[in-house]
């Protein structure tokens, strides 16, 4: 077999200039995995195929926001999470230091790597971490400012429609200080974790649940001598 499970490349430049952004999702069928970027200066999402046969040709999408130098400060947009659904359907993306339309959320073809249906919606924030919900019907996100330290959207099942997911927007906690919230991501357990500048980390509970019912817990998990500040580990979430 190819091989052997050795690695017989590294180091291999895939695509450049490039955001943060950086994810995976698992094919339609269901053996092989797809990478996700956004490339620099540009609105073009990249798809890249990793099989058995190793890494593909990547697909290219231009759709949706461009990320690139249009801040006062440099780089400010390439700053932020971008995380698929566990289903691997749709794709959710954000760029923290922008005031308008800065959370993007689209769908994605894991049988052919294209992205369509892109709706762009304002927050209200320094939006930074992301992450849907096990059961794909919630989208949570973090940030570093504003006046919410995360705030749950309801998905809905067909297509994306932005008035009824802007109708959703359910703060769960205040955001009291600057630069608290980071990322956010589904544990083995299907609850989801929440970095946090400190010692410990916050946990929902019920992350398939509307609203005050997903039982956000400040602090739910103490880092003994460790210590949180905005990431957590980028595992594929997909099933």
């Amino acid at each position: 077999m190819l091989g052997e499970g050795k690695v017989i490349v590294k180091n291999m430049r895939l695509f450049t200039p490039a955001t943060e952004k950086l994810a995976a999702v698992r094919h339609s069928n269901g053996m092989d995995y797809w990478v996700l970027a956004h490339q620099w200066n540009s609105n073009a999402l990249v798809a890249i195929p990793l099989t058995a046969a190793g890494i593909g040709k990547p697909v290219i999408t231009k759709i949706g926001l461009f990320h690139g130098d249009a801040s006062d400060t440099k780089f400010d947009e390439a700053i932020g999470y971008l995380k698929p659904s566990p289903d691997g359907k749709k794709i959710a993306s954000v760029m923290c230091y922008k005031d308008i339309n800065n959370l993007e959320i689209m769908d994605f073809d894991n049988s052919d790597g294209t992205f369509s249906n892109n709706v762009a919606i304002t927050t209200g924030g320094y939006a930074y971490g992301l992450s849907f919900s096990p059961d794909n019907t919630k989208l949570y996100v973090s940030f570093l400012e504003g006046p919410a330290g995360v705030i749950q959207y309801s998905i809905p099942v067909n297509g994306v429609n932005s008035e009824a997911i802007i109708g959703s927007a359910t703060p769960l906690v205040p955001n009291e200080e600057s630069y608290t919230f980071g990322a956010l991501q589904i544990g083995p357990d299907g609850k989801l974790y929440v970095a946090k500048t400190g010692s410990k980390l916050d946990v929902i509970n019920n992350p398939n649940e509307n609203g005050k019912g997903c039982n956000y817990e400040l602090g739910a998990v103490s880092l003994d001598r460790g210590n949180s500040t905005y990431g957590l580990p980028n595992n594929i979430a997909t099933s």
